[in-house]
C-alpha cells in the first residue's frame, strides 16, 4: 500500500517510502528505497543517506530488471553488493534475495538462463522471478516474506524489509 512518487529513471522511487504488506496473521513494513548508484557509498547520488537506511533493516530484498542483458543484470546486482561492502556498516547480518522484475516483458527461455546465472553465481541467494503487472510470482515472494519475518531473530529492529531497485547507473 505504499504512494511511492515515481520519475522517468531506471529506478523509479525518488524518495523512500513505507508501506505495509499483511495477511491474516500479521504485518510486515516494507521500505521502498530509491536505486543505489555506483559510488554511493562515497556518497555519490543518494549515496550515504539511503544506505544508512538499508543498514537499519533486516532484509535485503534486490529488484533487478528482468529486461536487461544477463551481462548488465548481473553487473547491476554486483554493484549494489560492492557499495553495501565498501560503506563504513557493515551488511553482512542480512539476508538477501533477488527478484527478477518484469517478467512479463521476457520470455520464458530469456527468464529461465537469467535464473540460472544467478543461480550459478550466487547459489545460496533466493531467487524469485516477479510481475508486477500481471502480478506473476507475488503470492509466493509475499508467503516466503511472511515465513522469512516468523523466522527472524534480530532484536532491537522493526519489522523492516527493504526493497531497492538495482541498477548499474553512471556516475
Amino acid at each position: 500500500n505504499s504512494k511511492s512518487k515515481i520519475g522517468n529513471y531506471a529506478f523509479t522511487t525518488l524518495d523512500p517510502e513505507l508501506g505495509v504488506m499483511e495477511n491474516e496473521r500479521k504485518k510486515i513494513t516494507i521500505a521502498d528505497l530509491p536505486g543505489i548508484i555506483e559510488g554511493a557509498s562515497q556518497g555519490l547520488g543518494l549515496g550515504t543517506k539511503f544506505l544508512k537506511h538499508a543498514y537499519r533493516t533486516k532484509f535485503l530484498l534486490h529488484l533487478v530488471d528482468g529486461t536487461q542483458t544477463t551481462q548488465d543484470a548481473l553487473k547491476s546486482f554486483d554493484i549494489i553488493e560492492k557499495e553495501l561492502a565498501d560503506f563504513h556498516l557493515d551488511f553482512s547480518h542480512q539476508k538477501r534475495w533477488i527478484c527478477i522484475t518484469k517478467t512479463d516483458l521476457i520470455d520464458q527461455k530469456s527468464l529461465s538462463e537469467l535464473i540460472l546465472e544467478f543461480q550459478t553465481k550466487y547459489p545460496s541467494t533466493a531467487i524469485y522471478p516477479i510481475s508486477s503487472i500481471s502480478g506473476d510470482g507475488l503470492d509466493i515472494l509475499s508467503e516466503e516474506l511472511f515465513k522469512q519475518d516468523r523466522k527472524s531473530t534480530r532484536l532491537n529492529s522493526s519489522h523492516l524489509v527493504i526493497s531497492y531497485a538495482v541498477f548499474c547507473l553512471k556516475k
